[in-house]
């Protein structure tokens, strides 16, 4: 009895070992191509960047809606998602689009 928990509890902890090392980046952050080519918001993405760059990063950019997005997210199933956006463009709608999106 004693070895089958053994095995089971080395099992166990080899499947959680192959978890972390497969584990996809961490931190995403989404920004419009306008954002990104903003000088005035690139000094944001680089620092966000730097600060995340542990949880490895992935950067996703869409030219008009949130929800071009999408596809990149689901793909690199990020832990945290980051969306950059000057407050000229981050009103009500681009809030509810936001939550429209979370949930697809």
């Amino acid at each position: 009895m004693r070895a089958n928990q053994l095995g089971l509890a080395l099992l166990l902890l080899a499947a959680m070992a192959a978890a972390v090392v497969a584990a996809p980046p961490g931190y995403a952050i989404v920004a419009s191509e306008a954002t990104r080519s903003d000088d005035a918001w690139k000094p944001v993405i680089d620092t966000l960047t730097a600060k995340h760059a542990a949880l490895g990063i992935t950067q996703v950019t869409y030219t008009k809606e949130l929800a071009e997005a999408l596809t990149q997210l689901q793909q690199a199933r990020p832990r945290y998602v980051c969306i950059v956006a000057p407050s000229s463009v981050s009103g009500r709608q681009f809030v509810a689009d936001t939550f429209a999106t979370r949930k697809m």
